[in-house]
């Protein structure tokens, strides 16, 4: 069966798509927009909710507040991986299906979680889930600690213009 002219042209800029959001999601890559701040009065809250199921599981939302103006976010979730293995990351409210969502293999430590929305799209909500990530707890007595990595070079968060926005991470629960 033969594939149209516009499939094949569409193509190569998901492939370019797909792999800038691996390059930032695994921390290669800087922007020339410079850090996240730390905290600033207009900056997207991000937080940490970590709930046990009843199934030796823990689940963790990534969520965002004051999120109107985001349209790209490059982040780790790290753990501790003597006390839990990751399982599964999927996008949440804020991520919805026009957005392209990443996640990479997964190593011992942390999950990396990316989105971007297209040209012209805008985030569905100023406030709500960034990500579901899903771990096995491992029996051990150790403490997953789960936390965002705040190092601002894998940090990242941006705007429909591409500027930097400021972010800040409240303590994790």
């Amino acid at each position: 069966m033969a594939r149209s002219a516009g499939f094949r042209r569409a193509v190569p800029g998901i492939a370019v798509a797909v792999l800038s959001l691996a390059l930032l999601a695994c921390g290669g890559g800087s922007t020339a927009s410079g850090p996240a701040a730390p905290s600033a009065s207009n900056a997207i809250r991000l937080s940490l909710h970590a709930e046990s199921l009843k199934d030796s599981t823990v689940r963790v939302l990534i969520q965002a507040n004051d999120a109107a103006e985001l349209y790209q976010l490059s982040c780790r979730l790290i753990y501790d991986p003597v006390a839990v293995r990751a399982l599964a990351a999927t996008p949440g409210s804020l991520v919805d299906q026009r957005a392209v969502f990443f996640t990479s293999d997964w190593p011992d430590g942390y999950v990396p979680v990316a989105f971007t929305y297209h040209p012209g799209e805008t985030i569905p909500a100023a406030s709500g889930t960034i990500a579901t990530c899903e771990f096995e707890l491992l029996g051990s007595s150790e403490q997953p600690a789960f936390d965002l990595l705040r190092d601002p070079e894998y940090l990242l968060a941006a705007d429909a213009r591409g500027a930097a926005l400021p972010v800040s991470v409240e303590a994790a629960q």
